[in-house]
């Protein structure tokens, strides 16, 4: 595992999908931002198509899935149109598991009359919709607790909602339907503006940050565990220092290839473990080392 920055961009189809590695112990930083989708009809949130759309509750059978047309998305009150809400959806299928935060940012638009401010609140939609045909009268069904929340300005910058909670949940099986945005706490009457992912600036567009712990860090909470657990002096020794350990050099060496190197030093730790469970380390105990080590194992198999 290099302990230089580490950057590798990969496009699949028409999404942008980024992971960053910055030092030898940090997290790893996944960016999925889609660009514009086909606006047929056929967006389904995934990779491969941006699927984001407003609705406004003064034309409410009027759709604005339109890329061509629509390049923005609203939130919150406007004059003569009522209020606005705004829905998004990214697909995660192929973003990991194991994450230490997920957060959606938004890049807000400024210009002549997009004067407001408020809190912009995001809710967990509950029924599949298409950017295409949705409106205000045919809107999907959310859940009205709001699961994150953040003041903004219209003014040329970013705004970042919390969504780990819900992106934990789609992880775990729980339909992934989107999100819906909406402001509250409203100062002035013009709605909060967002750039949509049919604009025409790559880097303004709607976009999905996860941060995900990698090998090192889970490898280091295993130490930790060990060591926690108070064994016979020479058992810790052979398993942080002797196995372990060796397993975080190879980890930490700027040669990539180490990582099969590492792997088979973690098989040696699961067969000494195995060797004292019920002996001199607790079956469940035991288990828990064992479990560990088989997930930084699989960490590394998926790099």
């Amino acid at each position: 595992m290099s302990k230089f920055v580490y950057f590798l961009a990969t496009v699949l189809a028409m999404s942008l999908v980024v992971m960053i590695f910055v030092g030898s112990t940090s997290a790893i930083e996944y960016v999925l931002q889609p660009s514009p989708g086909y606006n047929d009809g056929t967006d389904d949130g995934s990779a491969d198509a941006g699927k984001d759309v407003m609705i406004k509750q003064g034309q409410p059978n009027t759709n604005f899935g339109d890329g061509d047309q629509w390049k923005s998305i609203y939130t919150g009150e406007q004059a003569s149109f009522g209020d606005n809400r705004s829905f998004v959806q990214f697909s995660p299928d192929n973003l990991p598991e194991d994450i230490i935060s997920a957060t959606l940012r938004l890049r807000s638009y400024y210009g002549p009359g997009h004067n407001s401010n408020g809190v912009l609140e995001a809710f967990n939609v509950l029924e599949d919709w298409n950017e295409i045909t949705v409106t205000w009268n045919t809107q999907p069904d959310y859940d009205p607790v709001a699961i994150a929340s953040a003041a903004f300005q219209n003014e040329d910058g970013w705004v970042e909602l919390d969504v780990t909670t819900l992106y934990r949940q789609w992880k775990s099986g729980a339909p992934n339907c989107g999100i819906m945005l909406d402001t509250m706490s409203q100062s002035g009457y013009e709605p909060g503006h967002f750039y949509a992912s049919d604009y025409g600036i790559p880097e303004h567009r709607p976009m999905l940050v996860v941060e995900a712990v990698t090998p090192i860090e889970m490898l280091q909470e295993l130490i930790n565990t060990v060591i926690s657990l108070n064994l016979q002096h020479g058992i810790e020794n052979s398993l942080a220092d002797a196995k372990l350990e060796n397993v975080l050099k190879a980890l930490s060496d700027a040669n990539e290839n180490n990582d099969g190197a590492a792997i088979n030093k973690l098989d040696a730790f699961i067969s000494d473990v195995e060797a004292q469970r019920g002996k001199e380390i607790a079956d469940e105990d035991a288990q828990t080392l064992i479990d560990a080590a088989s997930a930084i194992i699989d960490k590394l198999l998926a790099e």
